[in-house]
């Protein structure tokens, strides 16, 4: 009986001790799971504190960070010129003068909708802006995001760098650090852009005009106090550098006119200031009645008008025309100093600082006519006998050796750079594309200029741009500009407009032969007896010459004053015009002898601002013009 009772607490024992030895490893798996716990808590709570942490951070760094929006704005504000602000609508709205100031257009609305018109090929939507930064990978800790800007010169962007070259700024280097771009990129900007602002300004002043157009514009003061029935002439003189390293073309350059070196050129005018004939720019040696002839040689030729039928359908690239001159290839444009300097030593060293040099100048004499012009000396050779005999030393055979190389290399590049200008038939070729050449030489230059005077015309009749001569002028003459335009096939001509006959075609005279008979021209004394000069014999009125047989005794009769006061009344527009046109900086004082190569595009468009600026600053004009600028006003 005992031990059953033994037996039993025994195995009460064991079943205590084993419920023990589960309760000790529960327990301690709790502990152990609880430690886990603990443990995982402890790590939320340091990510928590962690997200907590950077959350802050960058609530600080964006407080103190800046959108592209804020970027921009920025920039507007303090961050003056560059490629970020100078085509941005708000950075002009906030300085409106600065397209004035850079461009010379009135506002930068009217620039972009002008070099629109000009321009066609050119996107004048398509302007730099900041990009963001590109998400296409994880930037490291020693990588930082950055604004951009697209690297590449936009259309809109090279045309208008040469604008700003024309009219404010004559640095390369300098226009170069505004866009972030080597002088010779500028260079090479203008070499493309040039011959095309040339070729839009001889567009814009090259123009038709008929005796019905010069009726209808002649201003009522005209047959009050000046001379009715009258264009004016008058000419100008452009400063320029001395070519040094020729004394010839040094000769041709200076004129005694103004008794310095320059560029002269000629232009005829409307009683109202409107250009619309004028010459290529001549050296300042020759006289202006020299020239006067030499485009009045041009006869009575008509454009061919019947045989330009169609030529739209020409393919756009052959329809963008581009200024040709007998200077192009003289010049290197992407680094003109240094192509300058190196061509002079090889002329030196060739013994050929006797040749010319075409400095985009239209040289009018020879060699030997200019020996004989007053206070030019005759070359000479100097006796054999009288040269000291030298000995040349090895590094002189050397150097001899490697200068031959180096001129044969260059003319194997650039063979036209070498070649002598002042030639014969140079001169002749020189004169030839002056006169022959132009917007009335074939279709396609006719009709790129036409589609321009329409797009023009469309922009004043929107009030896009601000009204002036030229808007007058684009808006008397549209019923023949749209003849043309329909006969040669143009997509701006009226849509409900018939094609016309060869009989509906309007006649278009070239050169000076577009001056009716019955008008004639008032002139300075420099242009006396230059009737004959003229392809319609129109009588070229001047000042009484005190020599003139018909003044007594050197005094000029009451009459002939009256006479002189009312040609002088009448030609004061030609006076005024030349004045607006040294607007361009690269046309006021001396032409640098490096930019004598842009010289006959910026001519052109000189007289594109002759016919832009306010219509009656100086003079009456007629009516319909006066209507046109009230309308404006309201």
């Amino acid at each position: 009986m005992q031990s059953d009772i033994t037996d039993e607490k025994n195995v009460e024992l064991q079943e205590r001790e084993e419920t023990i030895r589960s309760l000790r490893v529960l327990v301690k798996e709790l502990r152990e799971k609880n430690r886990q716990l603990q443990q995982a808590k402890k790590r939320k709570m340091d990510i928590i504190n962690s997200v907590v942490s950077d959350n802050k951070q960058l609530r600080d760094e964006v407080d103190q960070s800046f959108t592209l929006d804020d970027v921009t704005d920025i920039l507007r504000r303090i961050g003056g010129l560059s490629r970020a602000t100078l085509f941005d609508k708000a950075f002009h709205d906030k300085h409106p003068g600065a397209a004035k100031c850079m461009w010379g257009f009135e506002s930068y609305d009217e620039t972009l909708t002008i070099v629109g018109c000009l321009f066609p090929d050119v996107d004048v939507a398509h302007v730099p802006k900041l990009n963001p930064p590109a998400k296409k990978r994880k930037l490291s800790d020693s990588e930082s995001a950055k604004l951009d800007i697209s690297n590449h010169l936009t259309p809109l962007e090279r045309c208008l760098i040469c604008k700003l070259f024309f009219r404010r700024i004559q640095n390369q280097e300098f226009i170069g650090y505004m866009f972030d771009r080597h002088r010779t990129t500028i260079g090479k900007v203008l070499k493309e852009w040039a011959p095309r602002w040339g070729k839009a300004g001889e567009q814009l002043s090259i123009l038709d005009i008929t005796e019905e157009y010069l009726d209808e514009e002649e201003p009522v003061r005209s047959s009050i106090v000046g001379v009715p029935r009258a264009v004016c002439v008058d000419g100008a003189d452009t400063k320029i550098d001395a070519v040094r390293i020729d004394p010839t073309a040094s000769a041709i350059e200076y004129g005694a006119k103004n008794k310095e070196k320059g560029a002269r050129n000629l232009n005829w005018v409307t009683a109202t200031g409107l250009s619309f004939e004028h010459t290529r720019p001549f050296g300042a040696r020759a006289s202006e009645k020299a020239i006067y002839e030499l485009h009045g040689s041009f006869g009575k030729q008509k454009a061919p008008v019947e045989s330009w039928k169609n030529v739209a359908k020409l393919s756009t690239a052959k329809k963008i025309c581009r200024l040709e001159v007998a200077s192009e290839s003289m010049f290197d444009y992407h680094d003109m100093a240094e192509t300058l300097s190196t061509v002079k030593s090889l002329r030196m060293d060739r013994d050929l600082a006797d040749a010319a040099v075409d400095d985009g100048v239209l040289l009018t004499a020879s060699v030997e006519e200019v020996e004989k012009m007053h206070g030019v000396k005759k070359r000479t050779q100097p006796d054999p006998s009288l040269k000291e005999p030298k000995v040349p030393r090895i590094k002189d055979v050397h150097d001899w050796f490697d200068l031959q190389r180096t001129i044969k290399a260059v003319e194997e590049q650039h063979p036209e750079k070498l070649s002598i200008a002042l030639s014969a038939s140079n001169l002749r070729k020189a004169n030839a594309m002056a006169l022959n050449g132009g917007v009335n030489s074939c279709g396609v230059e006719k009709l790129a200029q036409y589609e321009v005077h329409e797009r023009l015309h469309q922009a004043y009749e929107s009030n896009l741009i601000k009204n002036s001569l030229l808007s007058y002028y684009l808006r008397v003459t549209a019923n023949d500009r749209h003849v043309l335009l329909k006969w040669m096939g143009s997509d701006l001509a009226p849509s409900n407009m018939d094609m016309p006959s060869k009989e509906d075609l309007p006649s278009i005279r070239e050169r000076l032969a577009k001056i009716p008979p019955s008008y004639s021209i008032l002139g300075d004394k420099g242009f006396y007896l230059a009737d004959r000069l003229n392809p319609n014999f129109n009588h070229v009125r001047t000042p009484w010459k005190l020599s003139n047989e018909e003044v007594q005794e050197y005094k000029r009769s009451a009459e002939m004053i009256k006479e002189d006061r009312e040609t002088s009344d009448t030609r004061v527009v030609v006076e005024d015009g030349y004045e607006r046109y040294r607007n361009e900086t690269v046309l006021k004082g001396t032409v640098s002898y490096w930019e004598i190569a842009l010289l006959p595009y910026a001519n052109e468009w000189g007289h594109v601002l002759i016919i832009v600026i306010d219509a009656a600053m100086f003079i009456e004009v007629p009516m319909t013009m006066r209507l046109m600028i009230m309308e404006e006003a309201k």
